[in-house]
C-alpha cells in the first residue's frame, strides 16, 4: 500500500470518526433538554453551593455530570443525603459505589440510558457523586485496618556464552 493511500484512508476514518462525534453531540444535547433528562441536568447545576460544586462535560456518546460535596461530617451529613435522594428519584439504570479511604473519599455512580432519534445509537447520562469527608470530622475517622506487603521480583541477570572463556578480570593498560 503507497503511502498516499495510507494517508488518504487514515484521514477518511477521522473524517468519519469526527462525523459521528458530532452527530452523539447532537443527540446527547437532545437528550439533555428533553423530559426527564432535562431535570436531571437542572438538578445537578442547581445544588451548587456551600462545599458542593458541579460540572458537567460530553464525551463519546455519554453526558457526565460530576458532583463533588466537600467537608461532610459524614456520609450521612443531610447535604450529601440530599444530593443522593435526588438522582435516586430520577430512577437509574445503574448506581455503584467506590471507596477512596485513602482520599477520605466515597464516589457514587449513576448511568441512565437515553433514547437516541438513530436506531442503534446509544447515550447515557453518568453522573458521579463525589463525597469527601473532612479531616477533622468527629464521626468518620480514618483508620488502617491492614497493610499490604510490596514484594517487588527483580531478575538478576548474568552472561551466559557458548564455548567462549568467562571475563573474570580486566586486563591492565598499565
Amino acid at each position: 500500500m503507497k503511502i498516499s493511500d495510507r494517508i488518504n484512508a487514515e484521514v477518511a476514518r477521522s473524517l468519519l470518526v469526527a462525523k459521528q462525534a458530532k452527530v452523539c453531540a447532537q443527540q446527547l444535547a437532545k437528550v439533555a433538554q428533553s423530559g426527564q433528562y432535562r431535570r436531571l441536568v437542572e438538578t445537578t447545576f442547581s445544588m451548587e453551593g456551600e462545599g458542593v460544586v458541579t460540572y458537567g462535560f460530553a464525551g463519546s456518546n455519554t453526558l457526565y455530570l460530576q458532583i463533588n460535596v466537600a467537608k461532610l461530617t459524614g456520609f450521612a451529613d443531610p447535604r450529601l443525603m440530599g444530593v443522593l435522594t435526588a438522582f435516586e428519584y430520577h430512577n437509574p439504570d445503574f448506581t455503584g459505589i467506590e471507596e477512596f479511604a485513602h482520599r477520605h473519599t466515597k464516589v457514587v455512580n449513576y448511568t441512565f440510558r437515553a433514547e437516541s432519534e438513530i436506531p442503534g445509537l446509544e447515550l447515557s447520562i453518568r453522573v458521579s457523586v463525589e463525597a469527601t469527608i473532612a479531616t477533622d470530622s468527629e464521626t468518620c475517622k480514618q483508620m488502617v485496618i491492614g497493610y499490604t506487603q510490596a514484594v517487588i521480583a527483580k531478575p538478576i541477570y548474568k552472561m551466559i556464552c557458548d564455548s567462549e572463556a568467562e571475563l573474570t578480570a580486566i586486563p591492565s593498560t598499565v
